[in-house]
């Protein structure tokens, strides 16, 4: 099975998605947006597609979703939203990958806030926390639930970006 990999672009519309349409409330309105660090950005987003000697470093798309959040919320790419953008980018990429997240928004939540501690959860054990409430759905599956109560709306629209973008392209 190929991997499919968010880009930068893709996940930039997540973090306006995340940081402006649904948690702008919860936030100071000056929050700053955006890119902070670029190089921070490609790094993350390319981390789960390493390879040496042509050999794939990152063995399997939990592991890539694994090193994804990680690298997401540990580079720091972003003014503010990073380990909500990380979150939402795991989950798409997930999904892009034939799998779906279950999970209540409180687990969730902890463990986003426990991979941006100085004392972090390594990729193992974050990929084994994923494969906990992670389940493999046939790719192109009707996937209408949203796939949290909490994360479906923000998830959705993104998805309408996504979908809006790919028709403009074609």
């Amino acid at each position: 099975m190929k991997i499919r990999y968010l880009d930068p672009l893709e996940v930039l519309v997540i973090h306006y998605v995340v940081v402006d349409q649904h948690f702008s409330d919860l936030y100071d309105a000056e929050e700053e947006r955006g890119v902070k660090n670029p190089g921070a950005l490609v790094s993350a987003l390319h981390a789960p597609q390493h390879t040496f000697g042509g050999e794939d470093l990152v063995p399997d798309v939990l592991m890539k979703a694994a090193v994804l959040m990680r690298s997401l919320i540990q580079n720091h790419p972003f003014h503010n939203g990073n380990k909500r953008t990380a979150v939402i980018a795991t989950i798409l990429f997930l999904e892009d990958n034939g799998y779906e997240l279950r999970v209540p928004d409180k687990k969730l939540i902890k463990l986003a806030v426990q991979i941006a501690t100085p004392d972090s959860i390594p990729v193992p054990r974050i990929r084994k926390w994923l494969a906990k409430y992670t389940k493999k759905v046939h790719r192109g599956a009707n996937k209408t639930a949203p796939v949290r109560a909490g994360w479906g709306d923000i998830i959705h629209e993104v998805k309408r970006l996504f979908t809006s973008r790919l028709n403009k392209e074609s």
